[in-house]
């Protein structure tokens, strides 16, 4: 087994429910060494279903991308590679291009922000980021396991324990602060709002 599969196994674990790859590059090279990686860690659910990563079904939450492309920077090609229970985003931009070092950034939604990170490229967020826990807020799952143990079920793909009053708008991480809502909706609701709040 690889140093980065061997990595991402012991930080994250291996897939609830393994699903089939949805990142597809360009690159032959870049391809080859994704699908050598994910044969070995998986696809889909992990961390009790906390976590959604580089699965087929991440291409139906390409809309959260438009919805909050006012903290964008740039138009480059970006695709969703993974997803938490509160509706955080990873995405990968320009992946055509840049093949497996292609650039990684985070959709936040406690804190209404897009960050990127220097170092943080594909292969460095499984083999190094994610099982270290270096992605800011992306693994606190304590809100989704106090959720789970109360309501004895999973979240669907599409659901999320959603924030309704970020931290940056004075939010607290408390219970009441949080409800159950569709991922895509969330993103298409909050987007226009949030952008006149941060541009107003």
């Amino acid at each position: 087994m690889s140093s980065v599969g061997e990595a991402f196994i012991q930080g994250i674990g291996r897939p609830d429910l393994p699903e089939v790859s949805g990142i597809d590059f360009s690159k032959r090279i870049a391809q080859k060494v994704w699908e050598e990686v994910q044969e070995e860690i998986g696809s889909g659910w992990f961390m009790n279903r906390f976590l959604y990563l580089f699965g087929e079904k991440l291409e139906y939450l390409s809309p959260c991308i438009d919805a909050w492309s006012f903290l964008l920077d740039s138009e480059l090609n970006r695709i969703v590679i993974g997803k938490n229970a509160y509706g955080f985003l990873l995405i990968m931009e320009d992946p055509k291009t840049k093949g497996i070092n292609a650039p990684i950034g985070l959709f936040d939604p406690w804190n209404i922000s897009y960050r990127k990170y220097d170092g943080l490229g594909f292969i460095n967020l499984i083999g190094n980021w994610l099982p270290q826990g270096r992605v800011p807020g992306f693994l606190y799952n304590i809100l989704y396991e106090s959720w789970q143990e109360k309501n004895k079920n999973y979240l669907d793909f599409f659901e999320i324990i959603a924030i309704k009053q970020p931290l940056s708008l004075g939010g607290k991480i408390e219970e009441q602060n949080f409800q159950i809502e569709n991922i895509v909706e969330y993103y298409q609701t909050t987007g226009s709002i949030y952008n006149k709040v941060l541009n107003s």
